[in-house]
């Protein structure tokens, strides 16, 4: 009992001490960093890059890490390390586009536009519902596509190369749902016992 006591009682202060590190008119978020009068802040679409208003406010000399996961990209987190950071350049796969219409239902649009993507432990794969079907200059003005838009399934074992399965729904086809749609999303509900009913979709 006393050493849960003595816990609480440096949270406590822990907590203390970051409050009154915060200067007038500034908010504080749960791990005790500073920020602006106006959070969350407002972002106008540039190239430039934009720096968080925590980074140009005073920073806590404590900072609570322990709610939530923490992801080290830059030295803010990092108090003192013997570790160095690198950084590369992504490149684009030189097979790109690694989704396409190739088969005559998908008609000129095959991009995973909407959809989901997840990973299937079972057969050790990535499952892609992606967005097939219509006419792409249909897609370009605003509408939502012709009745031969829906929504198609394909497989990969590297995320690199997918294999498009020949489905039963709309046979000859891998079409899940062929319905013309502005958006959906399609989820893991881990809590479904029925595994026929596992994956769930919602669509405008």
């Amino acid at each position: 009992m006393l050493c849960n006591y003595f816990v609480v009682v440096i949270i406590l202060l822990t907590a203390t001490r970051v409050v009154s590190e915060c200067q007038k008119g500034q908010g504080q978020i749960y791990n005790g960093i500073c920020i602006g009068p106006k959070w969350p802040p407002s972002w106008n679409y540039t190239r430039t890059v934009q720096v968080p208003p925590y980074l140009s406010l005073n920073k806590p000399s404590i900072i609570n890490i322990n709610i939530g996961r923490q992801l080290f990209v830059d030295s803010f987190l990092i108090n003192e390390t013997d570790s160095s950071q690198q950084f590369y350049r992504s490149q684009y796969y030189e097979k790109n586009p690694i989704i396409s219409p190739t088969l005559p239902h998908e008609g000129s649009f095959a991009l995973p536009f909407s959809g989901g993507v997840w990973w299937q432990e079972d057969e050790q794969r990535i499952a892609l519902w992606y967005r097939c079907g219509g006419n792409a200059a249909d897609e370009l003005q605003g509408r939502s596509g012709s009745n031969g838009t829906g929504t198609c399934l394909a497989y990969s074992k590297d995320g690199k190369q997918f294999v498009k399965p020949n489905l039963t729904i709309v046979p000859g086809t891998n079409f899940v749902h062929q319905i013309s749609f502005d958006g959906n999303t399609v989820w893991l509900d881990h809590q479904e016992k029925n595994s026929s009913r596992k994956y769930k979709m919602a669509m405008m």
